[in-house]
């Protein structure tokens, strides 16, 4: 839906702003599905690296948007 396009847009370039990098690489793996190494190649980074980035990069997006506080505790 155009609300929640628009939200991730905002969220995007908040992130983009925060590390360019991150953002490139949440964009890139899961709106335009390029594997990660493809991604790290482009970028010349490590496939490790981009892996970090991307974990970084929906840690600070879950903080974001309060998404943490949704999901249940470990174990219950």
């Amino acid at each position: 839906d155009i609300p929640g396009a628009l939200d991730l847009i905002a969220l995007l370039d908040r992130l983009r702003r925060v590390d360019a990098r991150k953002a490139d690489v949440l964009e890139w793996h899961v709106l335009g599905g390029v594997a990660l190494v493809d991604i790290a190649q482009a970028l010349e980074i490590s496939s490790m690296t981009a892996k970090r980035d991307l974990r970084a990069a929906r840690a600070l997006l879950m903080l974001w948007t309060g998404a943490e506080q949704a999901q249940p505790a470990a174990g219950v």
